[in-house]
């Protein structure tokens, strides 16, 4: 039965804006969730081995003459530059058994690594580095979509005294950083390829991959590193 108090008119137009909310929704959800664009955002733990890349399942970079010379007069006591409670840059930051949280925009994607509370910003929306802009061990990435799989290209580095394999391995301004984030068809993986270009350093390119597992239920910690007590680290090494 239906009320007799209801007029007609009225029912079709309540008809109509229920009807045109329900287009306007589905436009909305098509805009906010591309087909055509891969889903990586979430929190991810990271899965392996810890330490540097050298200490890894994989074989250790090859370096030229000038950086084996400065690799082997590293000393991890003196020189590392954790102690000063600077972590490492890209990608050396990645194989360290923390978790990362990648949050997806148009324009640009943010890469929250929990290691040094290190915060990265790919730029989707250009096509070249800029030449002007500060050198820092992060560089400056601009990045796109092949398929399912986020490609980051990262250049405009500085100095890394342990930027090949955080073990004294050195990168320098010729670096650049090429890797490939893929999740997996079932959506509980993320593997992430990369690879270090360094002509000033490195005898040929080197390439390696790693996995994280989707935790969106596990929280970041804040990471606190006090120069005060990371300088003591040094101070017993020098005792």
């Amino acid at each position: 039965m239906t009320n007799s108090n209801i007029k007609p008119g009225i029912l079709i137009q309540t008809m109509c804006l229920v009807l045109l909310l329900a287009v306007s929704q589905s436009s909305i959800a098509q805009v906010t969730e591309d087909p055509l664009i891969p889903d990586l955002a979430g929190r991810w733990d990271s899965v392996g081995w810890f330490g540097g890349f050298d200490q890894s399942p994989y074989a250790p970079p090859t370096f030229n003459a000038e950086g084996q010379a400065m690799k082997d007069d590293y000393n991890d006591e003196t020189d590392n530059p954790v102690y000063d409670c600077i972590g490492p840059g890209i990608p050396s930051v990645l194989i360290v058994p923390y978790m990362i949280e990648i949050t997806q925009g148009e324009n640009e994607v943010v890469i929250h690594h929990e290691y040094f509370d290190t915060i990265r910003t790919v730029h989707l929306d250009q096509d070249t580095h800029p030449s002007e802009v500060e050198r820092t061990i992060h560089g400056y990435s601009i990045g796109w979509y092949e398929g399912r799989t986020l490609v980051v290209d990262t250049r405009m580095f500085a100095f890394d005294r342990i930027g090949a394999d955080m073990s004294g391995g050195p990168t320098g301004e010729k670096k650049k950083v090429l890797e490939r984030f893929t999740r997996s068809a079932d959506g509980q993986t993320l593997h992430v390829e990369f690879s270090i270009d360094d002509s000033q350093f490195l005898a040929e390119p080197y390439v390696r991959e790693r996995e994280y597992r989707y935790t969106p239920d596990q929280e970041l910690y804040e990471f606190e590193c006090e120069p005060e007590f990371a300088g003591k680290t040094r101070e017993m090494y020098e005792e």
